[in-house]
């Protein structure tokens, strides 16, 4: 089963919206924070109004940096 960040991220990448890593992602990988990003906030190029998710649970989008 694949996780739910990753198959938002293709289902953007089939709509042609690009995708980076988000604030959280960057601080963690930068050694700034130690909490473990969730992938669930997921930093786009472009405007998106589009709801993903299932189950109940939905990504969030923020703006990339």
């Amino acid at each position: 089963m694949v996780p739910l960040p990753e198959l938002a991220k293709e289902a953007l990448a089939r709509l042609g919206i690009q995708t980076v890593p988000s604030r959280m992602e960057i601080d963690y990988n930068a050694g700034k924070t130690t909490q473990v990003p969730t992938g669930r906030v997921i930093a786009v190029k472009g405007r998106i109004s589009r709801k993903i998710g299932y189950g109940g649970a939905y990504v969030s989008y923020e703006p990339a940096a």
